[in-house]
């Protein structure tokens, strides 16, 4: 376990209800407040009344919303869930710049948000003799045995993505990688969550069939804003590779 990063300045309250994908409604100091929520997936482990939740103050005074929400508390392995999923690729980005992740040792984010093909990926990442186009997936779904999962709703963006990268992997043109960042305390392991999405599923078995690097890492916050890592490399849980006939 290290610690990666403190986030200053958060300010504690409670949730008490989700208004619509990107809004949250929240008690801060007895005040009611809407926060920004940047996590489209249902989140109904974590969007849950009277959880506490840990928000940022934005800097700019035009936004419908003074708070993004960063942390929520996790009831079932403690501390806080970090389901911001800006925090989760700054924090990602720390990895890669420190060498935390062996997978991309020696490695360096050129850009964020490389497109290809008309689609926008997170990051084009050079290494010694390749470049990666990665995309990075938020997997704060806990399954029954532990297990962070993905996707917990269906999802036509996710869909598009990995079959960009698996395209990807056919032209040759960047090497394609996909990472999920499991942003919660102490999961066993990763696997697709077929009930969100039976074609995220699929798609994934594809990937992995095609030798496509498909990663996962751990992290998760205090309630005082350390951010953790526990697992850089997370694997991928045994059952579902069970279910994945190689060629």
């Amino acid at each position: 376990m290290h610690l990666i990063e403190k986030l200053d300045d958060l300010v504690e309250g409670r949730i008490i209800k989700r208004i619509n994908r990107f809004m949250v409604e929240v008690e801060i100091n007895d005040r009611i407040t809407l926060a920004h929520n940047t996590n489209t997936g249902r989140l109904r482990d974590f969007i849950v009344e009277n959880r506490r939740a840990l928000l940022i103050k934005k800097s700019s005074d035009n936004s419908k919303t003074l708070y993004r929400l960063v942390g929520v508390e996790d009831i079932i392995a403690g501390d806080f869930a970090v389901i911001d999923t800006i925090t989760q690729n700054k924090i990602f980005e720390r990895l890669v710049n420190l060498g935390f992740l062996n997978w991309l040792n020696g490695c360096r984010i050129v850009s964020r948000n490389p497109v290809y093909e008309n689609a926008r990926f997170d990051y084009k990442i050079a290494c010694l003799d390749k470049e990666y186009l990665v995309e990075t997936k938020s997997a704060v779904l806990r399954g029954e045995n532990n297990e962070a999962m993905y996707p917990d709703c269906p999802t036509e963006r996710g869909r598009r993505h990995i079959e960009k990268l698996i395209r990807l992997s056919e032209t040759k043109e960047y090497e394609p990688m996909l990472v999920f960042i499991a942003a919660m305390k102490n999961p066993s392991c990763f696997k697709p969550y077929k009930q969100g999405d039976p074609m995220v599923e699929k798609l994934i078995i594809e990937a992995i069939k095609k030798n496509i690097p498909v990663k996962a890492l751990s992290m998760y916050m205090s309630e005082f804003g350390e951010i953790f890592l526990e697992r850089f490399d997370l694997p991928i849980c045994w059952d579902f590779l069970n279910n994945v006939k190689f060629l």
